[in-house]
């Protein structure tokens, strides 16, 4: 059993506001009357459509008691809906040669479709068919609720430095538990959810005007928009609640915590900061090219300084919003962090 360290320094970062420029990319967009937001890009260099939607609720927006609703949603989708069967969603589209899959993150659910351009119709039916007419069952909840299970104890628990990586930094980062509890949940909270907690989870958070969907590739963008209004333009929004506050209280200085972990075989260091700016400041660019100086690659400083001069370390990662969220999906309230495993 090897020791891990986690330092959080809390400090806060000055927030800048200044304007920069993006590369484009050309694209049209709607919002139908029920609320859901589209974008529409063509690209008809091979005959492939790519299409997503992105579900504005992650493990930031879940209530105690519920935390791993998010993902537990991500899980259900996949279970039927009104005129798919179970294992339907994967097989009518693997039958068109397609590929999907889904991500839980602290602020959205992401789902995606990679079709021919030929099978863009059914790749909307079926997400339509879903969105509208999910079939959550008291069976389907208990076998995702124990397959999420799983997935934590394989993923989390079992997995060296798992614990530090996925629960640890952030619970010892943040002070609002709406940042700081894992996107993954607990045992505790799953195994107490009722079916109407999680049916009442669905209605409140997968409405049509809390989704954004993107469609890219070799499509008719008039066609698109048509298909797109046809299928989803009949499902009602629904109301939601006040978004959660997610507010952190100013840093109160440095603290380091010692942490065991049975499945580590070299001990590690982990540190984070919290009250990075806000995204798309000019101090959130200055970040995260920080992030990437210091983390990316074999060139990056860090990996030539600590394994290839001194070698005193054997693997490192880091970087804007690790290990709470990726640095293109980066919000605030964030942290900068970093992980580092030593030699023996």
């Amino acid at each position: 059993m090897k020791s891990v360290f986690l330092m959080v320094l809390l400090g806060a970062f000055p927030a800048g506001a200044a304007e920069t420029a993006s590369p484009r990319v050309d694209f049209s967009s709607f919002t139908l009357t029920n609320g859901l937001r589209v974008i529409l890009s063509r690209d008809a260099s091979v005959p492939v459509v790519a299409m997503t939607m992105i579900v504005d609720v992650g493990g930031r927006q879940e209530a105690r008691g519920r935390s791993g609703f998010a993902h537990l949603f991500e899980h259900m989708m996949f279970e039927g809906s009104k005129h798919i069967p179970k294992g339907g969603f994967d097989k009518m589209l693997e039958t068109y040669g397609g590929d999907n899959n889904a991500s839980t993150h602290e602020d959205f659910t992401f789902y995606y479709e990679e079709v021919p351009s030929n099978a863009l119709p059914v790749a909307l039916w079926l997400d339509a068919d879903r969105v509208g007419a999910l079939s959550v069952t008291h069976e389907s909840v208990k076998n995702q609720i124990e397959v999420v299970k799983e997935e934590k104890r394989m993923r989390v628990d079992n997995e060296p430095y798992g614990p530090l990586l996925y629960v640890d930094m952030a619970s010892h980062t943040f002070s609002n538990w709406q940042n700081s509890h894992p996107t993954i949940g607990s045992f505790e909270d799953l195994d107490a959810a009722s079916l109407k907690n999680v049916r009442d989870f669905f209605e409140v958070y997968y409405s049509p005007d809390n989704i954004i969907m993107a469609i890219v590739g070799d499509i008719d963008p008039a066609k698109t928009k048509q298909l797109v209004t046809d299928y989803f333009g009949p499902i009602p929004a629904k109301p939601r609640p006040a978004a959660a506050d997610t507010t952190e209280p100013a840093p109160d200085g440095e603290r380091v915590i010692r942490m065991s972990d049975a499945h580590a075989k070299l001990p590690a260091l982990a540190f984070t900061w919290k009250g990075c700016p806000q995204r798309g400041s000019e101090d959130y660019y200055a970040m995260l090219l920080l992030g990437k100086a210091l983390f990316s690659g074999k060139s990056a400083r860090l990996y030539q300084k600590l394994i290839k001069e001194s070698q005193v370390a054997v693997s490192l990662d880091g970087g804007l919003g690790f290990p709470i969220s990726d640095a293109d999906e980066y919000k605030a309230p964030g942290a900068f962090g970093g992980f580092v495993v030593h030699k023996r």
